[in-house]
């Protein structure tokens, strides 16, 4: 994170980092920390630091989530990142029992690592407001700037679900996400250990949204399962295996949720981020001048860019349920 005040590199924490832009803003604004037209056009540095300030609070909101954190790998341009991704290609080498004296072995080609570049896509988001109401006061820059950082926030957490969401079972075969059917605790349990196999017995944790931890059951409960059942609302555990819920969000713009409450995921301990997100690690905000709209409203626009795509690693399952 950059000190604008003193123009030299400083290392800050997310939360520092929002404060010291939010503290340069009031600063330059004579110590208000209200943002109009006349605001900016004493001080037209402002808008770059605005647009840093965008940057910081999307990130402060992104790195604060858990869900994100653990499953997204997220690059940055700006500062340097590298928007091409390697992904170890995992193989299943064979030793075979040979005659003395011989060669007779079947060559198997060596492991190899897939590469993809990820090319960020131009977003954007545009608000507008009267010109009067920004002259008086009522309208702040300032509001309307935390607004454009939130809905960009929400926009890119809403693209990580969609990846999630759009697991297909080309991506995984049919063993790790098998056709969708009734619930089978047999069933989920021979998927469970596919899962540990396919990463060397490594412990499994099965991830749902609160509806589908429900459907999750077993031919015997517990008494603290009962308990848990009325105190948390799921069972947290399935046959030893953790149960861990995974936070439902509605698809923007509307009242739709984005995970299936019929879909059960099985991850390997520890699971690799196989989200990935590369941004362009800056943004560009622009303001209408006065009288360039008819009606005398004013437009603040902001451009951004970013992408995200899926790329599966480790082995993972899916079980659907009708």
């Amino acid at each position: 994170m950059t000190d604008i005040r003193n123009k030299c590199v400083q290392k800050y924490s997310v939360e520092e980092a929002n404060d010291v832009v939010r503290k340069t803003l009031v600063e330059m604004n004579g110590g208000s920390t209200t943002f109009n037209i006349k605001t900016l056009r004493d001080h037209p540095q402002l808008y770059s630091i605005i647009e840093e300030y965008i940057q910081t609070v999307v990130h402060e909101g992104l790195k604060g989530n858990e869900f994100f954190m653990s499953y997204v790998e997220n690059r940055n341009l700006k500062e340097g990142d590298s928007p091409e991704f390697i992904t170890p290609v995992e193989h299943e080498f064979i030793v075979s029992e040979i005659t003395s004296g011989t060669q007779a072995l079947r060559r198997q080609r060596a492991g190899h690592s897939s590469s993809t570049f990820l090319t960020p896509k131009r977003q954007g988001i545009r608000l507008y407001d009267d010109w009067v109401r920004f002259m008086t006061g009522r309208a702040d820059i300032g509001q309307l700037s935390d607004a454009m950082a939130v809905a960009v926030q929400k926009k890119k957490m809403a693209d990580v679900y969609s990846a999630w969401a759009n697991i297909g079972q080309s991506a995984l075969g049919a063993i790790y996400f098998p056709a969708a059917g009734t619930y089978d605790e047999t069933n989920l349990l021979t998927q469970i250990q596919h899962v540990s196999a396919a990463n060397d017995n490594a412990p499994v944790v099965l991830g749902a949204t609160l509806l589908g931890s429900r459907k999750i059951n077993t031919s015997v409960v517990s008494e603290m399962a009962r308990t848990e059942m009325y105190t948390k609302g799921y069972a947290t555990n399935f046959n030893g295996v953790p149960v861990q819920i995974l936070p439902q969000r509605h698809k923007i713009g509307s009242t739709d949720f984005q995970f299936s409450d019929n879909r059960i995921y099985i991850l390997p301990v520890p699971m690799d981020k196989f989200i990935k997100q590369v941004e362009f690690g800056e943004g560009f905000l622009k303001i209408d001048d006065v009288g360039d709209n008819a009606d005398l409203s004013l437009n603040l626009t902001y451009l951004t860019g970013w992408t995200t795509a899926l790329m599966i690693g480790k082995k993972f399952g899916i079980s659907d349920l009708l």
